[in-house]
Formats: C-alpha cells, sequence, structure tokens
C-alpha cells in the first residue's frame, strides 16, 4: 500500500513540474504580446515538431525579431547576441528569416564595435564565425571587414572581406582598404586563415581590380609566391622577369 501511495505521489508531482515548464501556443503568443520575448523564444521548443505549423513559424520569427528591437531600443550586450545566436542553433529556420538576420547583423556589428576595445583576440575568434553564419547582409559584412582592418590589423581583415565579398558587388573591388588586407593576407604563411581567404580573394570576383596587388605582394613576399605565382602563370597575368621569378615556386 505504502508503495502505491508513492507512486502516486510522484505521478502527481511530476505532473505538476510538467504543467510549469510546458507551454502552449497560447502561453507563446501571450508572452510576444506582453513583449516577454526571451522567455517566449526560450519556451519555443514546447510545442510538438509536428504541430509547429506557419502559425509557429510566424510566431517564432515575430519573438526573434522583438527580442532585437528591444536590445536595439536599451543597451545591447554580447551576452545578447550569444542568446540569440542560441535559438539560431535551435532553430536553423530562422536564417531565412530576412528582417531578422539583418537586425542580427546590425546589432552584431555595434556590439563588436564595442567588443574590440577590451578583447581583440577573443572578439575576433566570434566575430568570423558570427559573419559566416549569414548568408546575406554582405553591405554589413562589408563595414565590418573594414572596422576590422581598422581596429585590428590588414591581414586580420582579410577573412571577412572574402565574405563580403561573396554578394559579388564589384563596387567592393576597387576599396584600398580591400587591396592593402589582400597583401598582408597573402604574405602569411600559407597554412594560415588568413592566406587562405587573401588567396580565395585573390582569383575570385575581383581578380582584374586587384591584380596589381598581386603582383606588389609577389614581388614582396615569398609566401605571396607561394600562394599567388601558379595561378598567375596560368591566367597569363605575368611576364619577364616577374614570370621568370614564379616558376620556381
Amino acid at each position: 500500500m505504502k508503495n502505491i501511495l508513492f507512486v502516486v505521489s510522484v505521478f502527481f508531482a511530476l505532473s505538476g513540474l510538467t504543467s510549469e515548464l510546458v507551454y502552449t501556443l497560447a502561453d507563446l503568443q501571450k508572452l510576444y504580446k506582453d513583449k516577454s520575448y526571451k522567455e517566449g523564444l526560450a519556451h519555443m521548443k514546447d510545442i510538438a515538431p509536428t504541430n509547429r505549423d506557419k502559425q509557429w513559424t510566424d510566431l517564432l520569427q515575430n519573438l526573434a525579431t522583438g527580442y532585437l528591437s528591444s536590445l536595439k531600443n536599451g543597451k545591447t550586450n554580447y551576452k545578447a547576441m550569444v542568446f540569440m545566436d542560441q535559438i539560431l542553433d535551435d532553430h536553423p529556420s530562422l536564417s531565412n528569416a530576412k528582417e531578422f538576420m539583418r537586425m542580427r547583423a546590425e546589432l552584431g556589428l555595434e556590439i563588436y564595435q564595442v567588443c574590440f576595445q577590451y578583447n581583440d583576440f577573443e572578439c575576433y575568434k566570434e566575430f568570423i564565425s558570427f559573419v559566416r553564419r549569414d548568408s546575406s547582409n554582405f553591405d554589413i559584412k562589408y563595414k565590418i571587414a573594414k572596422e576590422v582592418r581598422k581596429r585590428m590589423s590588414d591581414a586580420k581583415s582579410i577573412p571577412f572581406f572574402a565574405e563580403a565579398l561573396k554578394g559579388q558587388n564589384k563596387e567592393y573591388c576597387k576599396d584600398e582598404d580591400l587591396k592593402l588586407a589582400l597583401k598582408a593576407g597573402l604574405s602569411k604563411d600559407t597554412n594560415t586563415e588568413e592566406a587562405k581567404s587573401a588567396q580565395e580573394v585573390a582569383f575570385g570576383e575581383c581578380f582584374q581590380e586587384l591584380i596589381s596587388s598581386i603582383k606588389e605582394a609577389i614581388k614582396e613576399s615569398d609566401n605571396a609566391k607561394k600562394l599567388a605565382c601558379k595561378t598567375m602563370i596560368k591566367k597569363n597575368a605575368l611576364s619577364g622577369i616577374a614570370k621568370k621569378k614564379c616558376q620556381n615556386f
């Protein structure tokens, strides 16, 4: 008899606990209406996958953009962006929500500008991952690249320029900051992230605009020769002494 009473009491205890933790769609809609965006986002998975219809998807996007809007109207901080990317991990479909991703990019730039004032290295590691998760908003990525070059170094900015150039905006190809970043990236050891990004940029969409910068880098650095000579020769972009010096690399 005691065992039965124990089982029954545990059952009701767990039932009470479950009812407190699991939110309904109506609960989540109420949280959105009350602007309790963060709490709502934390409980979106309470709805079973089979019940995640358009209404649920719209609510997810509304909660996410509402949360970012609340950050824009208040004090933004690094932890808030970490939380937002945790939500992106939980709900990858948000990466297709244009308004959310745009707001995320704009806020990210603001937050990381502050972050760079305190810890360049940690911010850099987090920032490149942050940028690569966004398959759009290339104009903001371009601004970020220029910000990194200003706050860190020419070479450190080239992976960000590589991301921005995936938007195929030829106007970026003329940028003097890009040319400085490219030369610095090509001078790095060939197995570094900066070197790999520089090689990608050098022989990508902006090749014609960057030929002079590539030649300058080759002239000044053996690492640049290792990274660029073979492709430059293949593209018939070198001649005379420059081509002869490149043939050994």
